[in-house]
């Protein structure tokens, strides 16, 4: 077992609280009183508490007892103490773990990763669309089976039944979340390879459909029409920021600051996990001034009747204003594209699209790269304009 540097103390939750994780690493502080109980600190503050203990034929051993913001110190004390007694009389607990977990289903597996993996790791909104796509694909087709026993050929399976059902783009998506699925149970213990990984999947291509400047003046003046401008606003703010729609849905009033003009997306909101400040135009602050003056509460959406306090979908909206308009397949996700396509359109440098779209891989924002066709043609064609004043062309 590979060394951890490590120190003593009297482990209580108040003392446990105040452990600073280290910049870099891992350390062990183990409990002043009773011998081989201890806490597991990482350096992306994650605290478990732990046991070590040698077994009869000499083996050393680690077993982790759960993590300190779930189990209580008095608690983990008093399993502790339990576990350490079993070893005494010869017993090996981290063994017998390992052994039931071998013995694990996957319907066990999938209980656990929904209830206690997803909510460490997604936001709400994953967790609905991930928990769904569990109960509908993953659990009838492999729910019964022994996790040990699931091979590369139940992953074939699952991708060729759900790609016939949901299509290509299903199909990868459900491999994909399979192989997080199976990851967490090599953490577990379950199992020692994931099957999923590195699955072949189907192509796919980018998809690419960005609203013309006519057809955004078209959906502009049809929702200035529409009864519904709680959706029209919404669908405005999309255009002017280039947002994720769950992102303005769910905007609340205590993060748009009037004075700067600007919009501060919590990381808890976004899907890079990240604060990211968007600078607001004159049009956007104009649509939330007026906003303020008519809603009350935190949310800028409200919704009386919804679950979360707030709008949480414009489809049909959106569907509506391009069927009276005559816009074709455009779907609400497509406002971020056009977003990007205008500024392109306008010479804003791809970097800075990136910084307005909150892309925290430049690798993301390069799927608009070829919006800069006409930049580029007269970068290069500038270029070449040098080159033919200092090195005149050869007559033919």
């Amino acid at each position: 077992m590979k060394k951890v540097a490590a120190r003593k103390a009297k482990l209580t939750k108040s003392v446990v609280d105040k452990i600073e994780p280290p910049a870099e690493g891992k350390f062990i502080v183990w409990d002043a009183d009773l011998a081989g109980f201890g806490v597991f600190v990482t350096s992306l503050g994650v605290k478990s508490w732990i046991i070590n203990y040698r077994t009869r034929d000499g083996r050393q051993r680690r077993l982790v007892l759960g993590r300190c913001d779930r189990l209580p110190a008095d608690r983990a004390r008093i399993e502790a103490r339990a576990k350490l007694a079993e070893v005494d009389v010869g017993g090996d607990p981290a063994k017998e773990r390992r052994e039931t977990r071998a013995r694990m289903r996957m319907s066990e597996l999938l209980d656990t990763y929904i209830n206690d993996e997803m909510p460490r790791r997604k936001r709400a909104s994953t967790i609905k669309l991930h928990s769904g796509q569990i109960e509908r694909y993953i659990r009838p087709l492999l729910g019964t089976m022994a996790v040990a026993d699931v091979t590369r050929e139940e992953v074939r399976n699952l991708h060729r039944r759900t790609t016939d059902t949901g299509g290509a783009i299903a199909g990868n998506r459900i491999v994909s979340l399979l192989s997080a699925i199976m990851s967490h149970a090599i953490e577990l213990g379950c199992i020692t390879d994931n099957p999923a990984f590195r699955f072949p999947r189907h192509s796919e291509q980018p998809r690419r459909r960005y609203l013309s400047l006519e057809e955004v003046q078209k959906a502009m003046a049809d929702m200035d029409a529409s009864p519904a401008q709680d959706s029209a606003d919404a669908v405005r703010l999309l255009l002017y920021t280039g947002a994720r729609v769950g992102e303005v849905l769910s905007m609340k009033w205590e993060n748009i600051d009037f004075e700067r003009g600007v919009w501060s997306k919590p990381a808890a909101a976004t899907k890079q996990k990240r604060d990211h400040h968007v600078p607001l135009t004159e049009e956007a602050l104009t649509l939330l001034k007026a906003r303020r003056k008519a809603t009350n509460g935190e949310w800028v959406f409200p919704a009386r009747y919804s679950p979360t306090g707030h709008l949480t979908t414009i489809r049909v909206f959106w569907k509506q204003v391009c069927k009276r308009t005559g816009i074709p397949d455009c779907h609400i996700h497509d406002l971020r594209h056009t977003f990007a396509s205008l500024a392109a359109s306008q010479g804003v440098p791809l970097q800075v699209v990136g910084g307005l779209l909150g892309h925290s891989d430049h690798k993301t924002t390069n799927r608009y790269l070829h919006l800069y066709d006409d930049p580029l043609r007269a970068g290069a064609g500038a270029v070449a304009g040098v080159i033919r004043k200092k090195l005149p062309l050869a007559p033919c």
